[in-house]
């Protein structure tokens, strides 16, 4: 399991290879599921879990607890989460990421 990293930038929390070892039935139905295809659905469902982490109260609880000399007035101020410094849960959040692209 690892995340997919462009630049120094984690783009997903999982690979073409996470996907094979959690659901092989998808491939045998699906021939046309590349790893192209397939990593292009995990960066997309990567951003979806991020935006979910950053719209909710728990992140903003979490950041503006942090930072309290800062002054928030929307959510909009509060920055969006950064993946490079997930440094524990690595499998959970690469199970996630799977489990996401999977469903749509």
């Amino acid at each position: 399991m690892a995340f997919i990293i462009e630049n120094d930038i984690t783009v997903s929390f999982a690979e073409y290879d996470d996907v094979i070892s959690q659901d092989t039935r998808l491939f045998d139905s699906n021939e046309g599921l590349t790893d192209d295809v397939v990593e292009t659905a995990l960066i997309r469902a990567t951003d979806r879990i991020l935006n979910r982490v950053r719209a909710s109260g728990w992140w903003r609880d979490y950041y503006t607890k942090r930072d309290s000399s800062t002054n928030y007035v929307t959510v909009a101020d509060i920055p969006a989460v950064d993946p490079d410094k997930i440094q524990s849960r690595k499998d959970d959040f690469t199970e996630l990421c799977v489990a996401t692209a999977v469903a749509d």
